[in-house]
């Protein structure tokens, strides 16, 4: 479904890393919910068929910062705008998470198609 900003998001994959040492055990009892509602939410917010969620939880010494990587896979958007909106969309977060930043908005362009479940090439047998 097309957005307002004249762009369709295909597919959005959302990889979330933070230290194991900061993951309680009330964390860690509800993390399919975290990845449930989020996936719920990143569907209703971007249009997105395909949604998926991951939590990586690192158990790295010294422990790495909370990190969250978006990818998203975009017909008919230019970089400038993409990289506009993500940061419009950061503005209200701040207020609630101090030190909240964006420190890079990457926008690769011709990357191919995403294949579909059931759309793998087969190789001939021999």
């Amino acid at each position: 479904m097309p957005s307002p900003r004249g762009f369709t998001i295909d597919y959005v994959e959302v990889v979330c890393t933070a230290a194991s040492a900061s993951a309680g055990r009330a964390t860690r009892r509800n993390l399919d919910h975290y990845l449930e509602t989020t996936e719920a939410a990143l569907r209703a917010f971007t249009g997105a068929a395909e949604v998926k969620v991951l939590a990586n939880l690192s158990p790295a010494t010294p422990a790495p910062p909370f990190r969250l990587v978006i990818t998203a896979l975009v017909r008919g958007a230019e970089p400038d705008p993409i990289r506009a909106a993500v940061h419009a969309a950061a503005g209200p977060v701040r207020p609630f998470a101090p030190g909240f930043a964006v420190p890079s908005v990457t926008v690769a362009k011709g990357r191919g198609r995403r294949r579909r479940r059931g759309d793998r090439r087969r190789r001939p047998h021999p």
